[in-house]
């Protein structure tokens, strides 16, 4: 009877330790007077098994979305660089300008083909008052239909407006508009910016240009020229450290094209001086 009443007790015992070391494990017992060692411990509890697959953090899409940027603002100052050369290419009488100017255009749109395959954003210009084209290129764009919850003239201001009113087609007018709302929301569209500035320049660049005549005009194409190369050649140099393996290897091209681009414009500026210094002397010997 005594053997049978020890035995019990002995697989009763076992059980309860067998319980309590399972719950040690679940639940480790918490040091009030050492918050680091129950830390320590929780982590040890938690620490993953060898072959336990732990999720690593995926960079992929920041990148392309980095890389999108960077070859976007790249697709200006080459949609830019076409746009006067083909400008100046019509306009010219000097055959090596023209020519320098017609291969600008071939280059050019050569490297603005690679740099398309990066970027999303379109470098067409959008209509300044509609959203649609801008949420379009920025998926992570969203539309909060309480944003003006609290500004009932704002969701008013086209309820009011007169019928028989003409639409307002003053692009600069809308320009500010979208812009105020933007800085209101805390977020600019800097591709846009960057777009419109794209635009200004090469519009101020051929009233310049329009101005002038004969030698007047291939100089300041020309000079123009010089600066613009030292300034991309800078921004690739910065650009390609914050582009992936693929994008930077384009990147590199640039450099190497930016650099033949601008020791053509500079031999050819040297030409034109001279011209320009023996139509000088020729002119006062008379």
């Amino acid at each position: 009877m005594k053997n049978l009443t020890w035995r019990a007790t002995a697989a009763t015992s076992a059980a309860l330790a067998a319980a309590v070391f399972v719950s040690a494990q679940d639940n480790p017992v918490q040091n009030p007077k050492n918050p680091q060692q129950n830390q320590n411990t929780q982590q040890n509890v938690q620490r993953p098994q060898p072959n336990t697959r732990v999720n690593q953090p995926v960079l992929g899409q920041n990148q392309n979305q980095g890389d999108s940027q960077l070859a976007a603002c790249l697709i200006v100052d080459n949609e830019g660089e076409i746009a006067i050369a083909k400008f100046v290419a019509s306009k010219s009488q000097n055959s090596d300008v023209k020519e320098f100017a017609e291969t600008m255009v071939t280059e050019h749109e050569a490297f603005l083909k690679k740099l398309s395959q990066f970027s999303a954003t379109s470098s067409t210009p959008r209509d300044p008052a509609t959203h649609s084209q801008t949420n379009r290129d920025n998926p992570n764009t969203t539309t909060n239909p309480n944003a003006n919850r609290d500004n009932p003239a704002a969701n008013n201001q086209n309820v009011n407006r007169d019928p028989n009113a003409a639409p307002n087609t003053n692009p600069n007018t809308a320009i500010r508009t979208n812009t105020t709302a933007a800085v209101a929301h805390g977020g600019l569209d800097h591709i846009r910016i960057k777009q419109e500035i794209g635009r200004a320049c090469v519009e101020t660049m051929k009233k310049e240009l329009g101005d002038k005549k004969g030698a007047k005009f291939d100089e300041c194409y020309v000079g123009s020229q010089i600066g613009m190369h030292l300034h991309m050649a800078d921004t690739l140099k910065v650009l390609k450290n914050y582009a992936s393996p693929q994008l930077r290897a384009v990147l590199e091209e640039g450099e190497k094209t930016t650099a033949e681009h601008l020791d053509h414009a500079r031999t050819l500026m040297k030409d034109l001086e001279k011209d320009s210094r023996k139509e000088l002397t020729s002119t006062d010997t008379k």
